[in-house]
């Protein structure tokens, strides 16, 4: 018997990432990490499509919003998610100095002001928050304890990590905690492969008549 259509998502959700690698780009001086942007666009178009707002009306692009402790690692992810050709992020670099909070702006417009650096998000929050540590074992940006702070504290209702997370987490005490935190009241999805991203996210609709599930 399928569980009722809307059900609560946990408040917070860990895609576990044991596969990929980060990369360091010596002209940018930043990282960027391939796996976790490609498996971050599944579980943001999966949010889009299944998870219910307050009065269970569907999420928009303007609610979730996706944040890295790295530059480059924010171009990828307007690559990934919201189709920004590689040759195009410097015109699309200071996105939200330039485009106002108009309704008619494109949903690819909303979708790059809402895929940021924290230092740039400060001060906003967002339904749904997708954090990308992007780095693997050593925590270097993604353990200092304002991004961490900010990141984690711009969710209203969901809070999405994305990334190598046991691996840091072995390195730094709060990335630890958190590890933690979201085993003792969310969900923590071992992935080492990419079909394990997209397996863990059916899993959170198992049941017929589970089609979409709200947010709390």
């Amino acid at each position: 018997k399928g569980r009722p259509a809307t059900e609560p998502v946990p408040p917070i959700l860990v895609f576990d990432l044991q596969y990929g690698d980060m990369d360091f780009n010596v002209f940018q001086r930043s990282m960027e990490n391939l796996t976790e942007a490609q498996a971050t666009s599944e579980v943001h178009g999966f949010a889009l499509a299944h998870f219910l707002k307050e009065g269970d009306a569907p999420l928009e692009h303007r609610d979730v919003c996706v944040l890295s402790p790295f530059n480059r690692h924010k171009n990828r992810l307007r690559t990934d998610i919201a189709g920004i050709p590689e040759e195009d992020w410097a015109k699309w670099e200071n996105a939200d100095d330039t485009l106002d909070d108009s309704a008619n702006l494109s949903a690819q417009a909303v979708m790059c002001r809402n895929i940021d650096t924290v230092d740039k998000f400060q001060g906003s929050e967002r339904d749904v928050v997708i954090i990308n540590p992007v780095v693997v074992g050593n925590p270097d940006r993604a353990g200092d304890p304002h991004f961490i702070n900010v990141a984690c504290s711009r969710s209203k209702h969901l809070l999405v990590i994305v990334g190598h997370v046991s691996s840091i987490a072995r390195k730094d005490v709060n990335w630890r905690t958190i590890y933690e935190h979201a085993e003792a009241v969310g969900l923590v999805f071992e992935c080492k492969e990419p079909g394990q991203v997209r397996s863990s996210l059916s899993s959170l609709l198992s049941g017929p008549a589970l089609k979409r599930r709200r947010l709390e």
